[in-house]
């Protein structure tokens, strides 16, 4: 297997696993040999920030020469603001992002990925120590309509399978039976790290991911779903002082046990007319008592009018063998009921209410609004146990030039308060932007935010964004 590691610049990291993706991947392929020639024999020393971009660019070309269509999405954003070391000291910084989107398709082959770098830079022009962080949020290949009833898909990608959500670095499968009536989803793999590079994923029977979920359709205007989930997380071994029998400290080499989460859930939903209602409920098997059961419904009483209501217990998803697991955690009630009004096309309000009972206590939660095609306007408030808030906001946007230049702003005030002990603070935003299209494929976006709350006399901050979009058909 060809190896560049003789080279003390080059980060083994990276190189093995760009080594690897060449070695793997269509040997026979000319730009693929053009490739792995140009890495091993011209850039032995490139820099760590091109070789992740380089893994990118690899994983696309194999694809990108025998796919029917490519497209993707370059993003390029930043944000500033100032950071009061002491009184009188700050420190201007700048957060850059800069994030690749690439989706490659053959028939019913297909390539997906989503690679961002991410800097901090101190006054603007120095880069902060821990350096250029990378994630591979998602790069997955996949196959579909095998035998017109399963897609199968294989890389770090994310999941949405009724009680399990999340991203793994391994397979999915989903199979569709009875003429669509019956899906079967199953995933299972490694954990992806925390910090979302290609590396780093630890021993396997103690960093993995694995689930499904059966959802049917065979009643009519109905759906059934059961979900299962097993997560389990290896954690760090570390030394720490303990006391020994005469509590003397005793310097101790702890290996905690592994972190792991395992639910079952079940989900229903039905549709007719003008009514809709949902049910879900998870369970939480090792600790033995339900984590979540919701209830909700909406029911359209007119054209113009619907009613909603919802009901939900649910408590903290804490990993067994976690520091909080030690902890009882407190459960949360929650109740709402709301209605929303269309009084014209484009137009409508809107008023939502909510009882939430916490352990021994409660609080309510309330919010109106208007909402229009150009402008909108909401008001929130809380009282009781999470403490009182009143706050207004109000936000427009408007297209002009067929959509080529849309400026908004956002005006909004707070006034809040921990308890009736307290006395109330209030917090004052305003924000202006505008979103610039030249062209179809391009597309600019800026903010400056503008805050005053009682820890900053006012707070200023800029965002920028940078789009360009892309689709060939080779």
């Amino acid at each position: 297997m060809f190896r560049v590691g003789t080279n003390p610049r080059i980060d083994v990291g990276y190189d093995s696993c760009v080594c690897d993706i060449i070695d793997n991947l269509e040997r026979g392929d000319w730009a693929l040999r053009t490739w792995k020639l140009w890495f091993s024999e011209k850039r032995l020393t490139m820099r760590p920030s091109f070789r992740a971009l380089f893994v990118v660019f690899i994983l696309a070309t194999p694809a990108a020469t025998l796919a029917q269509l490519i497209n993707g999405r370059l993003v390029s954003s930043f944000s500033t603001w100032e950071r009061f070391d002491t009184v009188g000291s700050s420190t201007r910084l700048l957060r850059a992002y800069q994030s690749i989107l690439i989706d490659a398709a053959q028939a019913s082959w297909s390539l997906h990925t989503h690679f961002q770098a991410a800097g901090t830079f101190e006054n603007l022009n120095q880069l902060a120590e821990g350096g250029v962080d990378y994630r591979f949020y998602y790069v997955y290949g996949r196959l579909k309509e095998i035998g017109d009833m399963l897609d199968l898909s294989i890389g770090r990608q994310p999941f949405y399978a009724g009680v399990g959500h999340g991203t793994l670095d391994g397979g999915l499968a989903n199979l569709r039976l009875a003429e669509n009536r019956i899906r079967i989803i199953m995933y299972g793999g490694a954990n992806v790290p925390d910090d979302f590079r290609l590396k780093g994923w630890g021993v396997l029977r103690e960093n993995y991911t694995i689930g499904g979920q059966i959802l049917t359709t065979a009643l009519t205007e109905a759906r059934f779903g059961v979900s299962y989930f097993n997560r389990r997380r290896e954690r760090a071994p570390y030394w720490a002082l303990r006391p020994d029998s005469l509590f003397n400290p005793l310097s101790t080499y702890v290996a905690p046990g592994a972190m792991s989460e395992e639910y079952l859930g079940f989900d229903a939903s039905y549709q007719v007319s003008k009514f809709s209602a949902y049910a879900r409920f998870d369970h939480d098997l090792p600790n033995k008592r339900p984590q979540r059961a919701q209830v909700g419904f909406r029911f359209g009483f007119r054209d113009d009018m619907v009613f909603s209501g919802e009901l939900i217990h649910w408590a903290p998803r804490i990993p067994s063998n976690s520091f909080f697991a030690v902890f009882n955690p407190a459960t949360v009630n929650e109740f709402e009921l709301g209605i929303d009004h269309s009084v014209f096309r484009a137009a409508g309000v809107f008023v939502r209410g909510a009882y939430v009972a916490y352990l021994g206590e409660e609080s309510f939660r309330y919010t109106a609004g208007f909402t229009s095609q150009y402008v909108g306007a909401t008001y929130r408030g809380t009282t009781g146990y999470a403490g009182e808030l009143n706050s207004f906001t109000i936000q427009g946007a408007y297209p002009f030039l067929d959509g080529m230049l849309v400026p908004s702003a956002v005006i909004s005030h707070a006034t809040y308060r921990s308890s009736s002990e307290d006395g109330r603070q209030n917090v004052f935003t305003i924000a202006l932007g505008a979103v610039v299209r030249p062209l179809k494929i391009v597309s600019m976006d800026a903010q400056v935010q503008w805050l005053r709350n009682p820890v900053y006399g006012r707070d200023v901050r800029l965002f920028g964004k940078i789009n360009y979009w892309f689709a060939e058909r080779l």
